[in-house]
């Protein structure tokens, strides 16, 4: 699978709950093929969303969010999968559930024959002024 990193990433977990849980976040662990975390995720990191989402009853439930593009530099990534009540118990955990590679083209500074170096290769917004 490769992804172009001036797309966004759209990031799905859908998942059956057999009981009510109290305290349950999913969400992944992204990182390089070469064990270098980047960042995590999970989808009641926003206080709104744990506030709303602190007991989920029996059911169907689908967890989403965005990797907003220009995030990702060239290479190949592993995305993990974890689902726990932090500290309590952890009822799933995929560490290898994901890889895939970034294709850079048009990317923030692909005019430049250099590679960049880093996980991230983000889009910045760079202003220059004359001073005189």
């Amino acid at each position: 699978e490769t992804v172009r990193s001036t797309e966004p990433v759209n990031v799905e977990f859908e998942y059956q709950l057999d009981a009510q849980i109290t305290g349950l976040r999913t969400g992944f662990y992204l990182s390089t093929m070469r064990g270098e975390y980047v960042f995590t995720s999970f989808d009641t990191d926003d206080p709104q969303m744990f506030d709303q989402f602190d007991s989920r009853k029996a059911g169907r439930y689908v967890s989403r969010c965005v990797i907003p593009a220009d995030i990702f530099n060239e290479g190949r990534y592993g995305l993990g999968v974890n689902a726990s009540s932090f500290g309590v118990r952890r009822y799933f955990m995929d560490e290898n559930a994901l890889a895939f590679n970034v294709d850079i083209s048009g990317a923030p500074g692909t005019q430049w024959p250099e590679p960049r170096v880093g996980p991230v290769r983000p889009r910045l917004a760079w202003k220059i002024e004359k001073l005189d």
